[in-house]
């Protein structure tokens, strides 16, 4: 009979289930989006409804509820509607009139105010502890202006129901709706008593709860009947039909029907819910034999993908070098990102590939590192630097494609600009703090072109039979990603059908979570493998060990410092691939190098340094850590900027089955 609604927002959801839903989400997606928390919501933790009948036909009620807050907020309405459900034949068709209305808080009571629009319109501090009725046609409207946040809080609201009796031909009759059904929310620890006048006797009182299949009626007195229920779902109504003896009551409204036909009525509606739940308990028990036999699939499919990949993914034994296991100088000149997808033997490149690569460039001529002529900024002084193009990109040297993506970038999308020498002159360059801005206002752009470079690189790695192109072909682990995804979905939707099944096995809950934390196991499992399918040929297998080789010798500084480096060409080779290789900056920009007057202008001019005597000075060390850092804050600012792009934000509902907005 009543609709009680809150304007605001409900979560709805509670732990474990929400826990599970993102578990197995994420354990299927990449980089999935975390949805944004709501930025209001409610739960109502307690239900008491207490209702004395009086013998001139009329009830009290006073109803309390209990109200979580999380966020600001400062009204709340509810319907009392006027009418039984006619659908039913409940004999009667006079609507019930409700008068008497009061509302409290555990601080004070609510002044009632007679014109809604006054109260609606006034300011939030004048219409704060007032509350109104407006008589519809239909039911009754009561609204109420309160301030709450991140509280707990009691409202007790009390009406009198003028003609709650209805007088049939034989029988009184009490059929009220103690919560209607078209509440969003689900209501939890729900109790209701209704108070009886005394004098009936013991074995003339009959009861019955409608609605929620797992609530309890109790009748411990000839003058109480008592209805709970621990949670009633959404959708739900929570409904008390009493019987008692016609003369009792002074007065009352006429209904039509008779002691035998409410009975029947009664055994019409236990049968049904009887029937409702043998459907909902058999429902559960195949969802129950489904998630068995889904999981059993699951970890017989796992066991067949593991085969598979130990069959055809396997890495072999690298081969050994040499005795020494070192090689002092790069085994080949293979693009930085390649060596990066081989000695990993995946796809998936870091931000070192990156900033080899342009180290790389300027290696071959293609870039340059220009500094400004002056310190720049505010209060702390720097100079800036420059990424020049040398325009020799099809003239002395083709650009791999790795590195034809990554120029394209710096001079396409990045973009250069005029830059003003100190005499009056100027060129144009990339500034190597504009790569970080430009990541950080395009990080959709940015982050599709760092998976367009993982594609390109492993394509190059397969073209040139470094990795087998059968092991890329092979999609050993389709049928376990189908499986597992069912698994998923059929967990999930194990757990959440109790919101909507009649009834339900009391093992339906545990396998639900058995079922969901397997699909997540196994999804997890599976993008591992996937992750690790490429294989390296014979000859990748060569060529990482070459690497795993120079490696050690790069990291081994104190030996490599023993011998200056006297070449530009083996010097860069050490600065592009010890930046890919893990070798700390400071290192690289110390490496001991004593090159001819020569080598030493052509080095200043393409690694913005200055030379000295046949040796680089430290503006070397200071140009080559800004220029490594510039580049390393791209992939920083394109990894932190990743995933907030395109997602929309979260909206909201209103609750208890109303529309409104939370205020």
């Amino acid at each position: 009979m009543e609709l009680y609604r809150l304007i605001c927002h409900n979560n709805g959801m509670k732990f474990l289930r929400s826990l599970t839903f993102v578990l197995g989400f994420s354990a299927f997606f990449h980089f999935a989006p975390v949805p944004q928390a709501l930025a209001k919501s409610y739960t109502i933790d307690n239900v008491d409804i207490r209702g004395m009948i009086n013998t001139d036909g009329s009830m009290n009620i006073e109803e309390t509820r209990t109200y979580d807050f999380d966020g600001d907020f400062s009204f709340a309405y509810l319907y009392i509607n006027k009418n039984l459900d006619q659908s039913k034949k409940s004999g009667r068709t006079e609507p019930y009139s409700v008068d008497s209305f009061s509302l409290c808080d555990a601080q004070k009571c609510y002044q009632q105010g007679r014109e809604p629009s006054d109260l609606d319109n006034a300011s939030f501090a004048d219409r704060v502890g007032w509350f109104y009725v407006s008589e519809e046609a239909e039911r009754y409207y009561i609204k109420w202006f309160y301030q709450a946040s991140d509280t707990s809080r009691n409202f007790r609201l009390k009406y009198r129901v003028a003609d709650a009796i209805t007088l049939h031909q034989d029988i009184a009759e009490l059929n009220w709706q103690l919560i209607g059904k078209d509440w969003e929310e689900s209501q939890y620890n729900v109790s209701a008593e209704i108070s009886l006048p005394p004098g009936i006797p013991d074995d003339k009182i009959q009861g019955w709860l409608h609605g929620p299949l797992n609530g309890t009626i109790s009748i411990p007195s000839a003058q109480l009947v008592t209805f709970s229920v621990p949670q009633l779902n959404s959708k739900v109504f929570f409904e008390a039909r009493i019987l008692f003896p016609k003369t009792l009551f002074s007065k009352g409204t006429t209904g039509t029907l008779s002691e035998a036909e409410i009975r029947q009525q009664e055994a019409k509606f236990i049968g049904e819910t009887e029937a409702q739940k043998n459907r909902g308990l058999v429902m559960s028990r195949l969802l129950i034999a489904l998630c068995f036999s889904l999981i059993l699939l699951s970890y017989v499919c796992l066991a067949q993908a593991l085969g598979k990949f130990f069959r055809h993914h396997k890495e072999s034994r690298l081969p050994k070098v040499n005795q020494a296991g070192t090689l002092w100088e790069p085994p080949s000149e293979l693009p930085p990102s390649q060596v990066e997808q081989l000695l990993t033997a995946t796809k998936t490149l870091t931000p070192k590939s990156f900033t080899s690569t342009v180290l790389a460039l300027i290696q071959h001529r293609v870039l340059k590192i220009t500094r400004s002529d002056q310190k720049e900024g505010f209060l702390f002084k720097d100079y800036k630097y420059y990424l020049e193009s040398t325009h020799s990109t099809t003239k002395e040297r083709k650009l791999s494609p790795v590195e034809n993506k990554i120029y394209e970038f710096l001079f396409s999308n990045v973009g250069e600009q005029e830059i003003k020498r100190a005499g009056g002159t100027s060129f144009t360059a990339v500034k190597l703090e504009d790569i970080t801005q430009y990541c950080k206002s395009h990080p959709v752009e940015c982050k599709k072109f760092f998976k367009e470079l993982e594609e390109t690189t492993l394509e190059e790695n397969l073209q040139q039979g470094y990795f087998n192109q059968s092991a890329h072909d092979n999609t050993f682990a389709r049928k376990t990603n189908i499986v597992s995804g069912l698994t998923l979905a059929v967990g999930l939707a194990t757990l959440f059908l109790p919101n909507i099944l009649p009834t339900t096995s009391f093992y339906q809950i545990p396998v639900g979570i058995l079922t969901v934390m397997t699909a997540v196991f196994i999804g997890v499992v599976v993008n591992v493998l996937e992750a690790h399918k490429e294989k390296r040929t014979e000859k990748g297998s060569v060529e990482a060990a070459g690497w795993l080789a120079f490696q050690k010798h790069m990291k081994d500084y104190k030996k490599t410092a023993q011998y200056p480096i006297d070449s530009i060409i083996l010097w860069e080779k050490y600065l592009v691939y010890g930046t890919l290789l893990g070798v700390s900056k400071k290192v690289l920009s110390q490496l001991p190098i004593q090159l001819s007057e020569v080598d030493t202008q052509q080095a200043a001019v393409y690694w913005a340094g200055a030379s000295n005597g046949g040796a680089f000075s430290a503006s070397f060390a200071e140009s080559f850590s800004s220029v490594y850092s510039a580049v390393n804050s791209v992939s920083s600012s394109v990894t932190s900027s990743y995933g907030a792009a395109g997602v929309g934000s979260s909206g909201s509902s209103s609750g208890g089955g109303g529309g409104g907005t939370p205020l």
